[in-house]
Protein backbone atom coordinates (compact mmCIF):
# COMPACT_ATOMS: atom_id res chain seq x y z
CA UNK A 1 0.00 0.00 0.00
CA UNK A 2 1.43 3.56 -0.74
CA UNK A 3 1.09 6.09 1.79
CA UNK A 4 0.45 9.01 0.31
CA UNK A 5 -2.14 11.32 2.29
CA UNK A 6 -3.79 11.99 5.24
CA UNK A 7 -6.86 10.11 4.84
CA UNK A 8 -4.26 6.66 4.71
CA UNK A 9 -2.82 7.52 7.70
CA UNK A 10 -6.16 7.88 9.36
CA UNK A 11 -7.74 4.56 8.42
CA UNK A 12 -4.13 3.16 9.76
CA UNK A 13 -4.51 4.93 13.25
CA UNK A 14 -7.88 3.89 13.50
CA UNK A 15 -6.98 0.20 13.54
CA UNK A 16 -4.31 1.11 16.62
CA UNK A 17 -0.81 0.03 16.96
CA UNK A 18 -0.79 -4.01 15.92
CA UNK A 19 1.53 -6.72 15.19
CA UNK A 20 2.26 -4.54 11.73
CA UNK A 21 2.03 -1.03 12.39
CA UNK A 22 3.95 0.89 15.01
CA UNK A 23 3.78 4.50 15.86
CA UNK A 24 6.18 7.27 17.28
CA UNK A 25 5.89 10.39 18.17
CA UNK A 26 8.97 11.67 16.53
CA UNK A 27 12.55 10.70 15.00
CA UNK A 28 13.91 11.14 18.26
CA UNK A 29 12.44 7.14 18.72
CA UNK A 30 14.22 6.50 15.24
CA UNK A 31 16.45 3.80 16.88
CA UNK A 32 13.60 2.44 18.31
CA UNK A 33 11.48 2.37 15.15
CA UNK A 34 14.44 1.07 13.64
CA UNK A 35 14.19 -2.17 15.66
CA UNK A 36 10.81 -2.38 15.20
CA UNK A 37 11.33 -2.03 10.85
CA UNK A 38 13.76 -5.06 11.52
CA UNK A 39 10.82 -7.02 13.28
CA UNK A 40 8.39 -6.20 10.99
CA UNK A 41 11.34 -7.38 8.52
CA UNK A 42 11.97 -10.68 10.07
CA UNK A 43 8.31 -11.69 10.67
CA UNK A 44 5.61 -9.41 8.03
CA UNK A 45 5.11 -6.45 6.20
CA UNK A 46 4.88 -3.52 8.16
CA UNK A 47 4.21 0.09 8.81
CA UNK A 48 5.73 2.90 10.88
CA UNK A 49 4.18 6.07 11.82
CA UNK A 50 6.37 8.58 13.23
CA UNK A 51 4.68 12.03 14.18
CA UNK A 52 1.48 9.84 15.97
CA UNK A 53 1.39 9.47 19.93
CA UNK A 54 1.24 5.85 21.65
CA UNK A 55 -2.53 6.44 21.53
CA UNK A 56 -2.89 7.34 18.22
CA UNK A 57 -2.90 11.14 18.06
CA UNK A 58 -1.66 13.07 15.09
CA UNK A 59 0.95 15.25 16.09
CA UNK A 60 3.16 15.04 13.71
CA UNK A 61 6.63 16.74 13.69
CA UNK A 62 8.92 19.29 11.58
CA UNK A 63 11.15 17.46 8.71
CA UNK A 64 14.28 19.03 7.94
CA UNK A 65 17.02 17.42 5.65
CA UNK A 66 18.39 16.70 8.23
CA UNK A 67 15.68 14.39 9.43
CA UNK A 68 15.80 12.97 6.12
CA UNK A 69 19.41 12.12 6.47
CA UNK A 70 18.81 10.74 9.47
CA UNK A 71 16.47 8.23 8.03
CA UNK A 72 18.47 7.27 5.55
CA UNK A 73 21.37 6.86 7.55
CA UNK A 74 19.78 4.44 9.94
CA UNK A 75 18.56 2.03 7.50
CA UNK A 76 22.18 1.92 5.70
CA UNK A 77 23.36 0.28 9.12
CA UNK A 78 19.94 -2.93 8.60
CA UNK A 79 21.90 -5.76 7.34
CA UNK A 80 21.37 -7.32 4.42
CA UNK A 81 20.00 -4.42 2.78
CA UNK A 82 16.20 -3.23 2.50
CA UNK A 83 13.93 -1.19 0.52
CA UNK A 84 11.86 0.95 2.62
CA UNK A 85 8.99 3.16 1.36
CA UNK A 86 9.74 6.72 3.22
CA UNK A 87 6.79 9.12 2.98
CA UNK A 88 6.30 12.25 4.06
CA UNK A 89 2.47 13.44 4.32
CA UNK A 90 1.91 16.72 5.58
CA UNK A 91 -0.78 18.35 7.92
CA UNK A 92 -3.09 20.87 7.38
CA UNK A 93 -2.37 24.25 8.50
CA UNK A 94 0.61 23.55 9.83
CA UNK A 95 4.67 23.24 8.81
CA UNK A 96 4.10 19.49 10.29
CA UNK A 97 4.40 16.06 8.41
CA UNK A 98 3.51 12.50 9.51
CA UNK A 99 6.66 10.51 8.42
CA UNK A 100 5.55 7.03 7.08
CA UNK A 101 7.66 3.90 6.47
CA UNK A 102 6.67 0.71 4.54
CA UNK A 103 6.38 -1.63 1.79
CA UNK A 104 9.52 -3.80 3.24
CA UNK A 105 11.32 -5.65 0.90
CA UNK A 106 14.55 -7.66 1.79
CA UNK A 107 16.04 -10.79 1.05
CA UNK A 108 14.81 -13.78 2.79
CA UNK A 109 17.87 -13.49 5.33
CA UNK A 110 17.75 -12.66 8.93
CA UNK A 111 17.62 -8.95 9.53
CA UNK A 112 19.36 -7.28 12.19
CA UNK A 113 20.98 -3.44 12.86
Amino acid sequence: MIIDNLDIIKKLISDAESSNVEFKETTGQLERGMETLCAFLNSSEGTILFGVTDKGKIIGQEVADSTKRNIAEAMKRIAPSVTVQVTCIPLPDTEKKIIALNNFRFDKNSISL
